[in-house]
């Protein structure tokens, strides 16, 4: 099931959004307290799309076997969740990026080996134009995950990013704009969660 939204050539099912609903919604029925929609949902067809070559080559296929899980790490303290409210920036250091900045309420940050950071690479703090996405090891030095509990049994981390260094392979989709494949991966993860409350009813 991990591999479910995961392209075939990558090692997954490449089934429809039909598949993943109906699996939220039997994960709902069972109360089942699992960051499955983090990794299988959002994070990895994410990847699947934007992705570059490598980057799918080396994270999918684990992905699918249950070997790796990935999040991603969109908002931010004090934006009120709005999606392009984006003051984490990276800034070019050499042949890479630096990248500075905190995220809130990151459900399955803690025992993720990767995560998926929006960062804002021009403009202001707001809008869409501007955003690029970053492929950042868990364990990348500088990068920081505060644990916590979430009401509903699962955990949520504040992820804060102090000098954190990648290199440009680390980049997800077009510089500039990666917006669009991001808004499109949280509405994913959207509707899985009204699938996933439909069997919680149930």
């Amino acid at each position: 099931l991990l591999g479910l939204n995961v392209p075939e050539a990558d090692g997954g099912m490449g089934a429809s959004s039909i598949e993943a609903l109906l699996v939220m919604q039997a994960l709902g029925r069972a109360l089942t307290v699992e960051p499955y929609l983090q990794t299988a949902l959002v994070a990895a067809p994410l990847l699947a799309r934007a992705g570059s070559d490598a980057q799918r080559a080396q994270w999918l296929p684990a992905i699918a076997a249950g070997e790796k899980r990935m999040v991603v790490a969109a908002y931010e303290p004090g934006a009120r969740f709005d999606l392009d409210h984006v003051e984490t920036r990276a800034e070019r250091r050499g042949s890479g990026y630096v990248l500075n900045g905190r995220k809130t309420a990151v459900i399955g940050a803690a025992g993720a080996d990767a995560l998926i950071v929006s960062a804002r690479t021009e403009g202001e703090a707001r809008g869409a134009a501007g955003v690029s996405l970053f492929l950042v090891p868990a364990d990348a030095p500088g990068l920081a995950i505060d644990d916590k509990p979430t009401i509903d049994g699962a955990h949520a981390a504040e992820v804060t990013l102090a000098n954190v260094e990648v290199g440009e392979d680390a980049r997800v989709g077009p510089l500039h704009g990666g917006y669009d494949e991001l808004e499109r991966a949280i509405d994913r993860g959207t509707a899985g969660l009204c699938a996933e409350a439909v069997g919680v009813m149930e």
